[in-house]
């Protein structure tokens, strides 16, 4: 009898759904990442078992947050009574496939046994600094964890949300030769925060909810940060 049922909190479910995700290279545009979540879309459409592919170029499948390095794709499951397989078996033949994409790091998850309780099948692992050494040590850590973890029979890739080699642009501004021009300090810093990241206009109402206006620069584009470092100090 112990053999047959199953030993875990909860056992894993066919939910008629799979979740995939995709991690690209820290600094890596919205562009790149929904040219990598097309490529797994089709990926799964050409899977048998599953019947359509929902995807979400720039959201977090693990956190559900924004950020231009990710992505997400939801795999639907055809009706049992219309494919051979069962969900974990379309999962591993799925993540073989996506396996091969070498732009960036992607993945397919079962769903978790219950909504709402963790955003995927399997169990999470956190790791603490507490001796305070920083986030370049604490990235190590996780890193040796990880390949432990991948060296360990029985398990399957770990994924981490945590990354400290994040590209950072650094912006000083010489406030005595601002104020010496006569350029305002409130002004230079406003004018900044757009170009940098955005501002907050206003919101509107509209399909029955509130949307945020923000006003983002066009300077990022990489091949304009050397102008832009050019022109940003008062000369």
């Amino acid at each position: 009898m112990f053999k047959v049922v199953p030993g875990g909190f909860i056992p894993t479910q066919d939910k008629l759904y799979l979740i995939g995700g995709v991690k690209m290279p820290e600094g890596s545009s919205l562009a790149r990442t929904d040219a990598v979540i097309r490529k797994m879309s089709e990926i799964g459409m050409n899977t048998e078992g599953v019947d359509y592919a929902v995807a979400f170029p720039g959201l977090n499948a693990l956190q559900f947050t924004n950020t231009p390095n990710t992505g997400t794709v939801f795999f639907g499951l055809k009706p049992f009574d219309q494919r051979k397989h069962t969900a974990a078996e379309i999962n591993a033949e799925i993540n073989a496939k996506i396996a091969q994409i070498q732009q960036g790091f992607g993945f397919s998850i079962l769903p978790p046994p219950i909504l709402g309780l963790g955003q995927g099948s399997g169990y999470s692992l956190y790791i603490q600094d507490r001796g305070g050494l920083g986030y370049g040590a604490l990235q190590s850590a996780v890193n040796a964890m990880s390949g432990a973890i991948m060296q360990t029979p029985g398990m399957h890739f770990p994924i981490s949300t945590y990354q400290a080699n994040v590209p950072q642009l650094d912006v000083q501004v010489d406030r005595d030769k601002a104020k010496a021009q006569g350029v305002s300090l409130t002004e230079l810093f406003g004018t900044l925060q757009t170009y940098l990241g955005s501002s907050y206009v206003n919101d509107f109402n509209q399909f029955g909810r509130t949307w945020r206006v923000m006003a983002p620069g066009r300077w990022a584009i990489p091949r304009e940060r050397g102008r832009y470092r050019q022109s940003a100090h008062p000369q």
